[in-house]
Formats: C-alpha cells, sequence, structure tokens
C-alpha cells in the first residue's frame, strides 16, 4: 500500500510539472522574486530611492521584501494549486482513468493533497533562490556589499516565515480542494477557497471564534514573518482569547485535517459511484 502510495506521489509530481496552469503560478511568484533587481536599477536612478533599494536588496532584506510584496498573492496562489490539481481532473474527465488503476479509493486524493502542499512550498522556493540573485544583481548595481550587517537570527527568522508558509499552504490546500470536490469545478474551488478564508476569519468574531483557523494562521504571521501585514495586537483583540504558539499551530493543523477528511469522505461517497 505504501510503496502504491509513493508511485502514485511520484506520477501526481510528474503530471503536475508539465501543467501550464502550475507552471503559470510559478511565473507569478518569479515576478516578485526579480523585483530587487529592479529596485536596485531604481535605486541607482534616482539618489531619493537609494536608502529604500539598499535595504531590498541586500540579503536577508531582500527575502523579507519579497515575501512581503507578494504575501497578499500567496492565498489566491495556493488555494488555485490546490483547486487545480483537483479540479483539472474534473474538466478533462480523466477520473475515470485514474480511479481504477488506484489502490484506494481515496489514495488520489491523498496524492494530489501532498503533492499541492509541495507545490506551493517548493515554488517559493524556488522564488526564493531567484530573489537571492535579484538581490545580488541589485547590490552589484548600488555598489554595496549583498550581505548586510545582522545579529545572526537570520536562519532562526528564514525558518519561521518557511513553517508559515507551509502551515498556509496546508491550509489553503485543504480548504480549496474540498470546495472542488464539493461543487467539480476548479473555479469553484478557487473562488470559494478564498471567499471562504475571509468568511472564516469574520467568523473569529463569534463565541469560540477563536478557535477558528484564519485569525490564528494570521497571528502566526505576526510572530514567524519579518514584515507582516497584521498587528499582534490587533491579531489579540480579534481572537479575545489567550493565544500561544502551540494553540495557534494546532488550530491551523486540525482544521486542515478536517477539510480534508470531510473531501476524502464527499469524493468517496459521491464521485466514486458516479465516476
Amino acid at each position: 500500500m505504501i510503496w502504491l502510495l509513493g508511485q502514485q506521489l511520484v506520477a501526481e509530481w510528474m503530471k503536475a510539472r508539465r501543467r501550464s496552469l502550475f507552471r503559470g503560478l510559478l511565473v507569478v511568484l518569479l515576478f516578485f522574486a526579480i523585483l530587487p533587481a529592479a529596485v536596485g536599477f531604481e535605486g541607482m536612478q534616482h539618489e531619493n530611492l537609494r536608502h529604500w533599494a539598499i535595504s531590498c536588496v541586500q540579503f536577508p532584506g531582500c527575502l523579507w521584501s519579497m515575501l512581503k510584496w507578494a504575501e497578499v498573492f500567496l492565498p489566491f496562489l495556493m488555494a488555485i494549486a490546490g483547486a487545480g490539481i483537483v479540479g483539472l481532473e474534473y474538466s478533462s474527465g480523466t477520473w475515470k482513468m485514474i480511479l481504477p488503476r488506484s489502490p484506494s479509493r481515496v489514495t488520489p486524493l491523498v496524492a494530489k493533497w501532498v503533492v499541492a502542499v509541495a507545490l506551493c512550498v517548493v515554488g517559493v522556493v524556488i522564488a526564493e533562490l531567484v530573489t537571492v540573485a535579484a538581490g545580488y544583481a541589485g547590490a552589484r548595481m548600488l555598489g554595496v556589499p549583498f550581505m548586510s550587517q545582522g545579529d545572526g537570527a537570520y536562519a532562526v527568522l528564514f525558518a519561521k516565515s518557511q513553517g508559515f508558509i507551509l502551515l498556509q499552504a496546508i491550509l489553503m490546500v485543504s480548504m480549496s480542494m474540498l470546495f472542488t470536490v464539493l461543487g467539480r469545478s476548479l473555479l469553484a474551488g478557487v473562488l470559494l477557497g478564498v471567499i471562504s478564508e475571509h468568511v472564516i476569519r469574520l467568523l473569529t468574531l463569534i463565541p469560540l471564534g477563536w478557535l477558528l483557523p484564519i485569525s490564528n494562521l494570521d497571528w502566526l504571521e505576526t510572530q514567524w514573518m519579518v514584515k507582516s501585514r497584521f498587528v499582534e495586537s490587533e491579531i489579540v483583540n480579534v481572537l479575545r482569547h489567550p493565544v500561544s504558539l502551540a494553540s495557534s499551530i494546532a488550530s491551523v493543523l486540525v482544521f486542515s485535517a478536517l477539510f480534508t477528511g470531510l473531501m476524502l469522505l464527499v469524493f468517496n461517497r459521491r464521485d466514486m459511484v458516479t465516476e
């Protein structure tokens, strides 16, 4: 069983690599990744932008800037990845070919879930590597050292930011895949996945709403992302309940597991009968 699942994971990964949808998502991330080079060029042309440009091109500031620029789009891109890896099978009618060759009824979706999360994380890592190269080019344009002076805590901060991106990918992929299976449509998965993010954030205001994952993920962003769009005090006021790293991580993982479990249940009971 494990060997067959491993084979399916490899097959799903190879198939996703060839699909233009996922290549397009990577191109969007790479747009943000090359911005440090563009900022360096602008700083070289305009003296009043030089100080800001230096902060954007030097390491690790280039990484923090790229993640800051891309963070508003990341949930949307992750929702597309999750919805796309399932929705394309509905639109192309290939479930009928996939399911008879699968060792169990839910194995294809489990493999797709793992691959979708991996695509999100790998895409961000590739963008970060390109960002480092673009930052180096920008630093050369400005005539400044690429490595900025720091306190040696960059590795810890970077690891935390990657942990946040992983949790965000797990949650967004789980939600978007659930809605894709419910609607049997890539578009439904993307739209409902993104809308549900905002709806769940609003539901934080109801009793016991502090248990919901989105605001807990927002709080983790204030702790693990160097340049967060949120302020910690604002998130705590919304949650109206003491929060900790453990409780926030647990909220994200538990709800992701619930969304994924519901997706598998719906697919098993409905699609397996009709496909």
